[in-house]
Parts: structure tokens; C-alpha cells; sequence
């Protein structure tokens, strides 16, 4: 009889599922859940005056609290203003909650979000744990989709849409006064594209943001800049991998923190492609930056700052290509009456394949090589940065261990581990055999289509930084056309 007893206590938990339709009392629901339950959304329009809001409900890893569009449905949360007039901040609030799924929703607002004095938002994750939002879309907010605030863990964000974001992020993690703390996010396969404030990055990481991964993500149509990564404050390094990004107004990828970057794709950006910077708090260390592909930047391609304050610092095995512009610079500390070229170059550089101007690194040292320019690519103008069999990029990274060469390139598909190949393609024949750079999200099947590519303006700059002292100019190769416009299939 113990034994009967003890069987049935430790089975799993099979949850109530509540089935919601449009007009119904769905706040309700959600002040019932528990562990093992499921709210099941109808097809339809949610009407939402007031912020819906699941507090304090503790699902658990083997019975998760799941919020999930109904078979085929389409549930959309609609924001509207209620009696005063006022828009809710958040169509959906989750605090203080574990272990919670939310899936095939789509949150909207209005026309409204793109007018001064709005901000509202999608979906608020505060204190919260193991929190997931996948298969949905969030689109027309006047602040950002979606917020993490206080201490959080382990939110996922999977295969979803935010678009047409005018006040805010698409992503905003933690507390700019570093007073709560977020860990082990995951965002992965989104697409993430029409984000118009003048001033917010795409996908925000405060400090205090350690062990997140960013994986996959389609970053397209950005105001400024496309993503922002603090100090980890000694917490575990982010990872940023496999992300195609382009059409920025600023930078593609600011680092001020501890994080391995590899095998992404960052084009057409009205600033640097990639920029590091010590924001003074005492953790900036071990970034890693290799085998990317940086391409017609209008400032650098690479533009690294800080590397003289600590360890850990990597650049190698990337393809930095900005013919007629700049490829790359690494700040140095040289003492008054000494030269630049006489000082070593901060942290471990090597083997990066560049074209355009150089400021810091040496191309004798090996640390820099004059890379083919545009004709180390299948076809730049079609967004395709695959390289062509007689690439200068094939076989020619140096696969030491100290510069953590990926398993995978940026299709997923293997590298080679003696002879990979530098940028974040691993040559395997002629013509790009995964996902073709487009509007919609990574698919790492063959897509095969025609492209009709208009060519808007060039690809040059002309930044003070030309004229200074010392600086190195890599043959100019392979000149293409320049890139900054919209892909037309």
C-alpha cells in the first residue's frame, strides 16, 4: 500500500485546460492558474483596456502554466484605451511567476504608437524565472515589445515577429542603474525589423546581464543601433552567434562586456559593424570576436576600444571588407614621444582579412591580411556573402584553440577543423547551400528565388579618422557596388 501510495503522489500533474474566447473573462482565468494548467486562446480579437496580468503562479519544469493560441488560431491582443481615455502600459504583465509559456500570440497596438506622448508596450517579464514566449508576433508599440525588469532568469524568446517599434527596444533587459540583474536569457530565430526610435538599440542589455544567448536572429530596418550588450559584472559571458544584421542608421553590434561572438553576418550600417567600449565599472574583459563577416560600413568595420585595460581580448579569423573605407581600428596607449607602430597591439589579433584603411593593427605581424574585397563574395549586391571557391577566405583561418573556432558555420553546416575558412561561411561547394540573407526568419533549408536588387548609393564615408597618423590601407579589391537599400525579391 506505501508503495501504491508513493507511486501516485510522484505521477505527473495533469493541469485544467480553460478554453477562452474573445469577450470572456480571461483575467479570470489567469487568477486561477497553477502548475500543469493550460488556457487555450480562440481565434479572434482579445480586446485589451487593462494590462492582463499573471502574478505569483508558480508552474514547474514538468508542469509548465502554458498560454497557447488554440489550433490554427490566430488570438490577437488588441490594445485600446479604456474610460480616461488611456491606453494599458502592457497588454500582458507576468511577475513573479515561474515556469510560465506563452505561444502563437499576437499582441498589437494601434496607429497611435507612431504619435509622441504614447508609450505603451507588449509584454513585461518582472521577477521572474523560466519564461517563455515563442511562435508570436508583437507589432506597433509605442514602447518597447518586450521589457524584463527586476531579477530575472532563464526567459526564452523563440521564433517570434516584433516589428514597428517607435518609442522603445524590441528587446529591453534590466535596470541602466544596475539594480536588478538578468540571467540566462535566450533569444533565438526571431526576426526582429522596423525599429524607429532615434535613440533605442533593438535588443538592449543592460549591465548586469550575464550568460544570455542571442542565436539566429534576423535584425533588419533599425533607426540606430542594432544591438547593445553591457557588462556582465562578472557574471557568466554572453554569446552572440549566427545573427544576420543589416540596414542600420548607427552601429550593428556594441560590446562593453564579456561576450564570444561568431559566424554573424553585419552589413549596410550607418556607423562601425562592430564596437567595443570600456564602460569603466571593472568587468570589461574576455570579448572574443571571430569568424564574422562585416561588410560596407560607413564608419569601421571593427572599431575596438579598451583592449589595453585587461585580458582576454580576441580578433581573429573575421572577414572586416569596407572597400574604399574603413576596415578596422584598435585603440593603443602609446606614451608621449613613442610611436604607434612601436607599440604592440592589445590582445590577440590574428589573422583578420580586411579591406580598407587599418589603424592599430599590423599587417606584418599577421595580425591584419588584404583580403579580396567584394570578389571574395558570391555577390555582395544580392546580399550573398558566401565566398566564391577562388575566395582569399577559403582555407585560411588559423584554427588555434585560443581564438574558440566554431563547430558550425553560420548555416549550421560543419567547419573544417584543420583548414576552416575565415568570415562566418565554411566554403562546401559552389553556391550557398543554407538560408539566402532575406526579410523573414533563419531557415536553414535551401531557398532558392530571384532577385530583383536595386542599388540605391554607395558604400563611403569620410571620417575624420582618414587623416590621421599612421595608419595602414589594404588594397582596395574587388570594388562593388554599394549596398545601402532594401532587398526587392
Amino acid at each position: 500500500m506505501n508503495i501504491l501510495l508513493t507511486l501516485i503522489f510522484a505521477a505527473p500533474v495533469h493541469g485544467a485546460t480553460l478554453e477562452a474566447e474573445p469577450g470572456g473573462d480571461l483575467q479570470g482565468y489567469f487568477d486561477t492558474l497553477s502548475a500543469g494548467d493550460e488556457v487555450v486562446l480562440g481565434d479572434g480579437i482579445y480586446r485589451v483596456g487593462t494590462s492582463l496580468t499573471v502574478s505569483e503562479k508558480l508552474g514547474r519544469e514538468d508542469a509548465p502554466i502554458v498560454i497557447r493560441a488554440a489550433d490554427g488560431a490566430t488570438p490577437i491582443f488588441q490594445l485600446i484605451t479604456n474610460a480616461e481615455g488611456e491606453y494599458p502600459g502592457r497588454a500582458l504583465r507576468i511577475e513573479s511567476s515561474t515556469y510560465v509559456e506563452v505561444r502563437g500570440l499576437t499582441v498589437q497596438g494601434d496607429a497611435s504608437a507612431a504619435t509622441e506622448g504614447q508609450d505603451y508596450g507588449g509584454v513585461l517579464i518582472d521577477s521572474s524565472s523560466n519564461i517563455t514566449i515563442a511562435d508570436s508576433v508583437i507589432e506597433d508599440m509605442a514602447g518597447s515589445a518586450i521589457y524584463l525588469s527586476g531579477d530575472t532568469n532563464g526567459v526564452v524568446v523563440e521564433h517570434t515577429e516584433i516589428s514597428r517599434v517607435y518609442g522603445g527596444s524590441a528587446v529591453y533587459a534590466g535596470c541602466s542603474d544596475v539594480s536588478c540583474l538578468t540571467a540566462d536569457l535566450t533569444l533565438y530565430d526571431n526576426l526582429i525589423h522596423d525599429v524607429f526610435s532615434e535613440d533605442s538599440t533593438a535588443v538592449h542589455l543592460n549591465h548586469g546581464t550575464s550568460g544570455a544567448i542571442l542565436s539566429d536572429n534576423v535584425v533588419y530596418n533599425i533607426t540606430y543601433r542594432g544591438l547593445w550588450l553591457g557588462s556582465t559584472e562578472g557574471g557568466v559571458q554572453n554569446v552572440v552567434e549566427g545573427n544576420a544584421i543589416w540596414n542600420l542608421g548607427d552601429r550593428g553590434l556594441v560590446l562593453q562586456g564579456a561576450a564570444l561572438v561568431r559566424n554573424n553576418i553585419i552589413f549596410n550600417t550607418g556607423g562601425s559593424g562592430i564596437v567595443t567600449r570600456d564602460p569603466e565599472r571593472g568587468f570589461f574583459e574576455d570579448i572574443v570576436i571571430s569568424y564574422n563577416t562585416v561588410v560596407d560600413n560607413d564608419e569601421w568595420a571593427a572599431d575596438l576600444e579598451g583592449w589595453d585595460a585587461s585580458l582576454g581580448f580576441v580578433l581573429g579569423n573575421n572577414a572586416l571588407c569596407n572597400p574604399m573605407s574603413y576596415g578596422v581600428y584598435i585603440a593603443k596607449l602609446v606614451p608621449e614621444g613613442t610611436e604607434a607602430a612601436d607599440i604592440e597591439t592589445p590582445g590577440t589579433v590574428v589573422n583578420n582579412y580586411v579591406c580598407g584603411l587599418v589603424d592599430g593593427p599590423d599587417e606584418d605581424l599577421g595580425e591584419v591580411v588584404a583580403g579580396g574585397g567584394y570578389a571574395d563574395f558570391v555577390n555582395v549586391e544580392i546580399w550573398d556573402f558566401y565566398p566564391v571557391k577562388e575566395s582569399l577566405l577559403v582555407d585560411s583561418a588559423d584554427p588555434s584553440g585560443e581564438l574558440y573556432p566554431p563547430e558550425v558555420d553560420f548555416n549550421g553546416e560543419p567547419r573544417e577543423g584543420d583548414k576552416p575558412d575565415v568570415g562566418a561561411y565554411e566554403w562546401d561547394g559552389d553556391g550557398n547551400p543554407g538560408w539566402s540573407i532575406q526579410e523573414d526568419f533563419k531557415d536553414f533549408e535551401i531557398v532558392e528565388e530571384t532577385v530583383d536588387a536595386a542599388v540605391e548609393s554607395g558604400c563611403c564615408s569620410d571620417s575624420e579618422k582618414s587623416g590621421e597618423a599612421g595608419l595602414l590601407l589594404l588594397p582596395f579589391i574587388g570594388l562593388g557596388a554599394g549596398l545601402r537599400r532594401r532587398r526587392q525579391d
